[in-house]
């Protein structure tokens, strides 16, 4: 009688299982099919990682999580809390870089944050073919930590294309100037209308080979000035979109 009472005790909590499992796909699906009719990339990832996480729940499955809700300094930031601002940043960047090191793109970016804000530096190779300003598909993975960083964050994001010191003069690009802006544009333009990101939260500059991190004497270093950075700082009272 009691191995017969066991059983269907185990038998019971094996369905509230199944039953929890569909529950979750179910929710997901129709959050999904919201995320699609709005289609903002970053919601879709996250709840399509969120399914997968669904799926293999007793695995422990696939974090949801697709960037990071970023806290920074704001100039009319009190003394006393600035510290605190510090230790959740610390936290938040932490998170972001074992994000990236889950792509195994961590060789194409770098990661540097101080009182003055956040800073990408995107390595072109996997951005860009030479000469050209169409965003590559390999560097998505990538763009969509940091797209969706900004748009669960209150920031302003800068986006800079820059050159190594090699001319370029063609019909589309006469100079590393218009490629520089370009390269730029097409990052802001993914991340604004994939990310649903307002365009009063993101700038496009470029400054061509003028702003040089390395010597452009050598392989190496013209590698190292063809780049796009995103910078991300406190966005300024006043100025904030809501698209």
């Amino acid at each position: 009688m009691a191995r017969r009472k066991k059983s269907e005790s185990e038998s019971g909590a094996a369905w509230e299982m199944v039953f929890t499992c569909l529950a979750i796909i179910l929710v997901s699906f129709f959050c999904l099919l919201n995320a699609l009719s709005n289609k903002e990339r970053g919601k879709i990832i996250e709840i399509a990682r969120s399914f997968k996480g669904a799926v293999a729940l007793l695995e422990g499955g696939l974090s949801a999580e697709l960037g990071k809700e970023l806290t920074l300094y704001s100039p009319d930031q009190p003394s006393k809390g600035r510290l605190a601002v510090r230790a959740e940043m610390r936290r938040s960047i932490e998170n972001l870089q074992a994000q990236i090191k889950e792509t195994g793109l961590e060789e194409f970016v770098s990661v540097k944050w101080s009182e003055e804000g956040v800073q990408f530096v995107l390595r072109d190779a996997l951005l860009f073919d030479a000469g050209n300003a169409n965003l590559k598909h390999e560097a998505y993975k990538l763009i969509d930590i940091i797209a969706n960083s900004i748009r669960k964050s209150n920031v302003l994001a800068v986006v800079e294309g820059h050159t190594d010191d090699r001319p370029i003069h063609t019909p589309l690009y006469p100079s590393n100037w218009e490629l520089s802006a370009m390269r730029a544009a097409e990052v802001m333009r993914f991340m604004e209308t994939q990310f649903c990101i307002p365009a009063s939260r993101i700038e496009a500059r470029g400054y061509g080979e003028f702003r040089p991190i390395a010597e452009n004497d050598t392989p190496e270093g013209r590698s190292q000035n063809r780049r796009v950075e995103i910078r991300l700082k406190s966005l300024p009272k006043g100025r904030y979109g809501e698209g």
